[in-house]
């Protein structure tokens, strides 16, 4: 996994994350690493302000376009969006900003339903954008994500059953 994503999944299996116990193995890694449709150029790089949820700010590298850029956009109420299109247009990037100080309520209020909503408002319009530079990763536990799709049993000592899950029967 480590070779195949670059070296930027290291851990997919932590050591000692499997034990004689262990039967079944379920592990999902995604590598997501694709060009903007509008890059952004190193060079137009700069440190400036970002706006903190306590208030506050902080020195950090922002990209800018070299000239402002057709792209989706919305400014709705209390927030603005916009679209970022990958190479291939198969695959776009919905960047939300809500207004200072309204993250929290607009974190909130978003639904799937409003985030289609925001999705088919979007206009094309000539966009001048500043975006901080970023990476991300992201680590989390299936358990409570499988009870929620109906596999209560699905990490409970003693009383799993993956039954069928290869047709052969019980595990």
């Amino acid at each position: 996994v480590y070779q195949e994503t670059q070296e930027q999944i290291e851990d997919l299996i932590p050591e000692g994350a499997i034990g004689p116990d262990t039967r079944l193995v379920l592990a999902n890694a995604i590598y997501f690493k694709a060009d903007w449709v509008h890059q952004f150029l190193p060079v137009l790089t700069r440190d400036m302000p970002f706006n903190l949820l306590d208030g506050g700010q902080k020195s950090t590298p922002m990209m800018n376009f070299e000239q402002p850029r057709q792209l989706g956009y919305l400014a709705g109420d209390s927030f603005q969006a916009v679209e970022l299109p990958y190479v291939g247009d198969q695959i776009s990037m919905l960047v939300l900003v809500p207004d200072q100080g309204k993250f929290v309520d607009f974190e909130d209020a978003l639904t799937a339903g409003k985030l289609d909503t925001i999705w088919g408002a979007l206009e094309q319009r000539t966009v001048s954008l500043v975006f901080p530079k970023f990476s991300f990763t992201r680590n989390f536990s299936l358990d409570k994500t499988l009870s929620q799709m109906g596999m209560p049993d699905a990490f409970c000592s003693g009383a799993t059953d993956f039954s069928g899950i290869d047709g052969k029967g019980v595990l």
